[in-house]
């Protein structure tokens, strides 16, 4: 599809947008991700954003509530 493209990693979860991931919010959070050394912290955060989405059990995560 235009504007989608698939990796290894990513074509198991979901194809990934490439419109979002060039708009201005996306690198915002990438970088403001990338930022976050601990990764317990950079975990919990993909697992909160997977709930939030409503696709955790998509994300191969697991959610604790």
């Amino acid at each position: 599809m235009p504007g989608e493209i698939q990796t290894s990693e990513v074509s198991e979860i979901a194809p990934v947008n490439i419109d979002f991931m060039t708009s201005k919010e996306a690198v915002k959070l990438c970088q403001a991700f990338s930022r976050i050394e601990d990764q317990n912290v950079r975990t919990n955060l993909i697992q909160m954003t997977s709930a939030i989405a409503g696709e955790a059990e998509h994300a191969g995560v697991t959610v604790r509530v």
